[in-house]
């Protein structure tokens, strides 16, 4: 009996732990996803000359998006 009230408590506290888990990932995707429309925006509205450092930006912000 004992291990199977251990065994429920241990699941209680790891779904609390990965329902956190799970909001700061969905939390930091929908951030993610805002940072990348504001990325987006600014490449399309910027000028000729602003492209080069906003490329830049924009493909370093890809690759940490990837990794």
């Amino acid at each position: 009996m004992l291990p199977i009230r251990l065994l429920r408590i241990l699941l209680e506290r790891f779904s609390c732990i990965y329902t956190l888990f799970l909001r700061l990932y969905l939390g930091m995707f929908l951030y993610n996803l805002l940072l990348l429309f504001i990325s987006i925006s600014l490449l399309l509205h910027s000028t000729f000359e602003d492209h080069v450092p906003l490329c830049l930006i924009f493909f370093l912000y890809f690759l940490l998006l990837v990794t």
